[in-house]
């Protein structure tokens, strides 16, 4: 516990860092073509996805995860923000005979992190004339820090139930680190100027745990896992 507010109480330093210094200059709080006078303020959005899951299964179905968020904009460029997200991962075994005990794995997760997204306007200054150079303008990659709640459930082969290691692990509270890459583009005139916009976006998301299916396949795996997500979000600039 002390490690993770150790890390927690860093990565908030780390952040408030970045922004004291990308804020003081003055090419990255410009006014820009679609973004008009609001450069800073609170966003909030919601949106879906589909996330499937890379450990020790040959097969990776697509699964449906909701997200929701809520970013603080310092400029059109810079923003930190928090994420949550709610769906499912899941991990097939589709070789005859079966490779695993447990056949497939199905995780009914929630997720929660805290995020930083720096886009390219933030380095390279140019003027946007039109909607296409404003997206490439706000394209971002970000990083973040949270925890995965997992609640997981497996179908299994009695056949391979000799080749069982371990223990099971179907309730877990794990370290999860998203790396995003993304862009903003506006929707003009819908509810105001300048208010909706569409986000969309790809996450990688690295699982700190050997156990991100529910289990470790032998005494000689030390394999974590992680997810790709490509999700819509719809966000509201206030």
């Amino acid at each position: 516990m002390k490690n993770i507010k150790h890390c927690l109480f860093s990565f908030s330093l780390y952040l408030i860092a970045l922004t004291g210094i990308f804020s003081s200059s003055r090419a990255f709080g410009q006014i820009d073509f679609f973004y008009g006078k609001n450069t800073h303020g609170l966003r909030i959005g919601a949106g879906a996805g589909l996330a499937g899951l890379v450990t020790h299964y040959n097969s990776n179905p697509l699964q449906l995860v909701y997200d929701g968020s809520l970013d603080y904009d310092f400029n059109p460029y810079l923003s930190i923000g928090i994420e949550g997200q709610y769906g499912t991962l899941k991990g097939v075994d589709t070789y005859e005979p079966h490779h695993q005990y447990y056949t497939s794995s199905t995780n009914k997760f929630r997720a929660a992190n805290i995020n930083l997204k720096a886009a390219l306007g933030l380095f390279y200054d140019f003027y946007p004339n039109n909607a296409f150079q404003d997206a490439l303008k706000r394209m971002y990659i970000g990083v973040g820090f949270g925890k995965m709640k997992d609640k997981i459930s497996f179908t299994y082969d009695p056949e391979r139930a000799q080749y069982v290691y371990g223990t099971p692990h179907t309730y877990d509270l794990i370290t999860v680190v998203p790396f995003s890459f993304g862009t903003y583009i506006d929707l003009p005139n819908l509810l105001g100027y300048d208010r909706i916009e569409i986000n969309p976006n790809y996450q990688f998301t690295f699982m700190d745990s050997m156990y991100s299916d529910g289990y470790i396949s032998n005494q000689y795996s030390h394999l974590k896992g992680f997810y790709n997500m490509v999700s819509i979000n719809i966000k509201y600039k206030f």
